[in-house]
C-alpha cells in the first residue's frame, strides 16, 4: 500500500470522491435522460431520419476540434492560468466558430452532392449553428471544471437534456423527422452556453495575448492533432457506410454504435474527466499516479465488462425490447461492437495518464499508430458487407488498446500482469454468467421482451451478488 503525507492524502481523497460522485451523477443523469428520450425518439423516427445526421458527424467532430484547437485540455493542465490566458483562449474560440460556420453554410451544397441526399443541404446550414453557440461557453466548462464544480456542470448538462428534448419529442410525433433531431440539438446547445456562463461567474476582459496563445500551443497543438485523429477516426465508419451503403444501413449502424457505446464510453468520459484535474495536480508524484490507475483499471473492469457482455448476449433482446421490431437488423452490429466498446474506457485511461504528465508526444505517436491502422481496415472492409466492417473495427480496438498500454508502460514502471490478470479474470466469468443466462432465457421464454427483462435483472442481481465484496472495496 503506498501511504501519503496524511494532509495531503485527505484532500486528494476527498476531492477525488466529490468529483468522481457529481461528475458521475451528471453523466449518468444524461445518459439515463437521453437514453429515455432515444428509446421514445427511435419509436417514432426511421432510420433514414437518423441516418442524416449521423452523415455530418464527420465533418461536425472535425470542425469541433479546430474550434477547441487543444487550448480546453491544456488550460485544465497548467496549474496557474491567467485572465490573459482565458480571455485569449475565449475570443479565439469564438472566431475560428464563427469561421467554420461559414465555411459549413458555404460548402452545405457540395455536402448534399456528396451523399446525393435532398435536402441535406438546408439540415448542415441549420445544424452547424451548434459549432458557433457551443464556442462561447468553452472557456467556462474549462473554468467549472478545473474548480471541481462538477455539481453545477451536472445540473446545467442534466436540465438542457430534458428541456430539449420535449420539443423534439413533440416534433417528431407530428411526423417532422429528422428536424426533430436537429431541433433538439440546437436546443440543449443554446441552454447549455447559457447556463455555462452563467454559473461559471467568469467575464471576459477585452484581452487578447498573442504571447498567451504561444505558451498554449506547443502542447495545444499536440492535442488538436490527437483529436483530430480522433474526430476522423470515430466519424469515418459513419462517412463511408454512408456513402457506400444505403441510408438505412448508416441508420442501424448509428442505433447500434450509440447503444453499444453509451455505458462505455459515458462511463469512461465521466471518470477520466473527474480525475484528470484531480491527477494534474499530483502529475509530480509517480506513486500516488500509479496507485491511482491500479484502482481505475479495477474499477473500470468491473463496471463496463458487464455491460459489454450483456449486450453482447443479449443484442437482439435488447434492440427488441427498447427501439421496436423495425431496428432488429442493428442486432449484429450492437453484437460486435459491444465487445470492442469494451475496451474503450481502458485505452482511454491510458491516454489520460499520458496527458496527465504532458506527454503529447506520445499521445500522438500512439493515435497516429491506431487511426492509420483502424483507417487501413475500414478502407479495405467498406468493400465488403457491413458485417465485415464493424467485425473489423472492433479488433482494431482490441489492437488500439494494446497500443495505448505499450506507451503508458514506456513512462510508468508498472507491472502489465496485473492489469491482464483483473481483464482477464472479470472477462471469463462475467461472460459465462451472460451466456448462460441467456441460454437459459432462451429455452423457457419465447418472448425477446421477457428474455431481456428477466435474464436482465437475474444477470445484474447474480453479479451484483458476485461481486458484493468488491464493490464494497471500490467505494
Amino acid at each position: 500500500m503506498v501511504y501519503f503525507p496524511f494532509n495531503a492524502s485527505k484532500m486528494v481523497i476527498n476531492e477525488t470522491k466529490k468529483a468522481i460522485i457529481w461528475s458521475g451523477i451528471e453523466k449518468v443523469g444524461t445518459y439515463v435522460v437521453n437514453f429515455a428520450i432515444q428509446i421514445i425518439l427511435a419509436r417514432l423516427l426511421c432510420p433514414d431520419d437518423y441516418a442524416v445526421v449521423a452523415m455530418l458527424a464527420i465533418f461536425f467532430s472535425i470542425s469541433q476540434s479546430f474550434i477547441d484547437s487543444g487550448f480546453a485540455t491544456t488550460l485544465i493542465q497548467k496549474q496557474n492560468c491567467t485572465q490573459a490566458d482565458y480571455c485569449s483562449v475565449f475570443f479565439f474560440n469564438i472566431f475560428v466558430g464563427g469561421i467554420v460556420y461559414l465555411l459549413f453554410f458555404i460548402g452545405a451544397p457540395f455536402i448534399e452532392a456528396f451523399y446525393k441526399y435532398n435536402g441535406l443541404s438546408m439540415v448542415t446550414k441549420v445544424y452547424s449553428l451548434n459549432l458557433f453557440i457551443n464556442s462561447f461557453a468553452m472557456v467556462h466548462r474549462v473554468i467549472l471544471t478545473k474548480k471541481l464544480q462538477f455539481k453545477k456542470i451536472a445540473v446545467i448538462t442534466f436540465s438542457s437534456s430534458i428541456l430539449s428534448a420535449i420539443p423534439a419529442i413533440i416534433m417528431a410525433y407530428y411526423n417532422c423527422g429528422y428536424w426533430a433531431l436537429v431541433s433538439q440539438s440546437l436546443i440543449c446547445a443554446v441552454i447549455t452556453s447559457f447556463l455555462l456562463i452563467n454559473q461559471s461567474k467568469w467575464k471576459p476582459s477585452f484581452v487578447f495575448s498573442k504571447n498567451s496563445l504561444k505558451k498554449l500551443a506547443p502542447f495545444g497543438l499536440k492535442m488538436l492533432v490527437v483529436y483530430l485523429f480522433h474526430a476522423i477516426y470515430n466519424n469515418v465508419y459513419s462517412l463511408l457506410i454512408g456513402k457506400r451503403f444505403p441510408s438505412q444501413d448508416l441508420g442501424y449502424y448509428d442505433r447500434g454504435k450509440t447503444l453499444s457505446s453509451m455505458g462505455p464510453v459515458g462511463f469512461s468520459d465521466f471518470y477520466t474527466r473527474a480525475l484528470y484535474p484531480i491527477q494534474a495536480k499530483m502529475q509530480n508524484d509517480s506513486c500516488a499516479l500509479e496507485t491511482s490507475y491500479n484502482k481505475s483499471f479495477s474499477v473500470i473492469c468491473l463496471a463496463i465488462v458487464p455491460i459489454s457482455a450483456f449486450m453482447f448476449f443479449f443484442a437482439k433482446e435488447t434492440v427488441f425490447s427498447l427501439f421496436g421490431p423495425q431496428w432488429l437488423k442493428c442486432s449484429f452490429i450492437l453484437q460486435v461492437l459491444s465487445v470492442g466498446y469494451m475496451f474503450y474506457p481502458l485505452q482511454a485511461l491510458n491516454m489520460n495518464m499520458l496527458k496527465v504528465k504532458g506527454r503529447g508526444d506520445y499521445m500522438l505517436t500512439a493515435e497516429v499508430m491506431k487511426k492509420v491502422m483502424g483507417i487501413t481496415c475500414v478502407l479495405i472492409l467498406i468493400n465488403y458487407d457491413l458485417k465485415w466492417v464493424v467485425i473489423g473495427w472492433t479488433c482494431c480496438s482490441i489492437a488500439e488498446f494494446v497500443i495505448s498500454e505499450v506507451f503508458f508502460l514506456k513512462l510508468f514502471r508498472y507491472s502489465i500482469s496485473n492489469a491482464v490478470k483483473s481483464l482477464v479474470k472479470s472477462a471469463v466469468t462475467t461472460f459465462i454468467l451472460a451466456y448462460f443466462l441467456f441460454y437459459t432465457a432462451s429455452l423457457l421464454f419465447d418472448s425477446l421482451f421477457l428474455r431481456f427483462i428477466i435474464g436482465g435483472f437475474l444477470y445484474l442481481s447474480i453479479y451484483g451478488l458476485l461481486n458484493i465484496r468488491t464493490i464494497k472495496t471500490m467505494l
